[in-house]
């Protein structure tokens, strides 16, 4: 077993086999759907999308402190010396902050093993993050030299996704009321980008060539910058064109580009883009 164990929040995408094989811990958010609240782990995800159209009201909250110091003391129980905390960006949610309290409630010996962090990343952008870090995880790293090389890779982090439906980003105040009529009246493909901890619309195009355009060239600008870039794709349609040429070209033009498939987003991150169009998760490093 390694010495530091890793603890995440429901909304970060992180294969169940990797998961199991480094032990890591989750702790789930609250998704209210209409009035009813739910932990975001309990929650039916296939019918949660067959049913998205029709809900009223989708409101996110951050997890108890209790939950944060169960999953310590879950880590600690486990034999891990010292803990890393991988919650999603705190310009996003108060779930890092409810992590550092959970920390300050365990006993003053442990305090001081857990260590906190803030990535700026969320969702699946922990997929393409973590796909950089098994390496150095193999490599059983102390807790700080693991900190400093987490830090470093999401550093050069980023999502950026194409949404179909704008009403989502509305909703969530990423878009105002006259984009939201004329993108519905032209059919624009806005480009949202996740950076630096938050959302923005870096692209609104009527062609989607444009957004694959953009993502392209920005993938392209990481290959020449750095040894390894990983991308990690998502489509609510698996046979979405635009990911399907985005992958054509990765393959054909960079050797330094490691492509993995992300097989599902949590319902928390569905709430707030919506539940069509495609994402690209990048992590790059030297």
């Amino acid at each position: 077993m390694n010495k530091v164990g890793l603890i995440f929040d429901s909304t970060a995408i992180v294969p169940q086999e990797m998961a199991e094989k480094y032990g890591f811990e989750f702790v789930s958010l609250y998704l209210d759907i209409d009035g009813t609240s739910h932990l975001s782990t309990s929650i039916d995800e296939k019918e949660f999308l067959a049913n998205f159209a029709s809900y009223q009201s989708l409101k996110s909250a951050s997890p108890s402190p209790q939950a944060f110091v169960d999953a310590y003391e879950k880590q600690f129980a486990k034999g891990f010396e010292k803990i890393i905390v991988l919650p999603l960006s705190s310009k996003l949610s108060a779930t890092h902050d409810v992590a550092l309290i959970a920390r300050g409630l365990l006993d003053e010996s442990k305090q001081d093993k857990v260590i906190v962090l803030d990535t700026l990343v969320c969702s699946l952008g922990f997929d393409s993050l973590m796909q950089s870090m098994y390496p150095f995880l193999d490599q059983d790293l102390e807790a700080e030299a693991l900190v400093k090389i987490i830090l470093d890779h999401a550093e050069n982090s980023t999502i950026l996704f194409e949404i179909n439906d704008l009403k989502n980003l509305y909703r969530g105040g990423r878009l105002k009321k006259l984009s939201l009529i004329l993108g519905e009246i032209l059919g624009f493909k806005p480009l949202v980008e996740f950076d630096d901890g938050v959302l923005n619309v870096i692209a609104k195009n009527r062609n989607r060539n444009k957004n694959v355009e953009i993502i392209l060239n920005k993938i392209g600008e990481l290959s020449k910058n750095f040894k390894k870039v990983y991308v990690n794709h998502f489509a609510f349609n698996l046979n979405d064109a635009a990911v399907r040429i985005i992958l054509e070209h990765l393959r054909q033009q960079f050797s330094n580009v490691i492509i993995n498939f992300t097989s599902r987003i949590c319902p928390v991150y569905i709430s707030h883009v919506g539940n069509s169009g495609y994402a690209i998760a990048i992590t790059a490093h030297n």
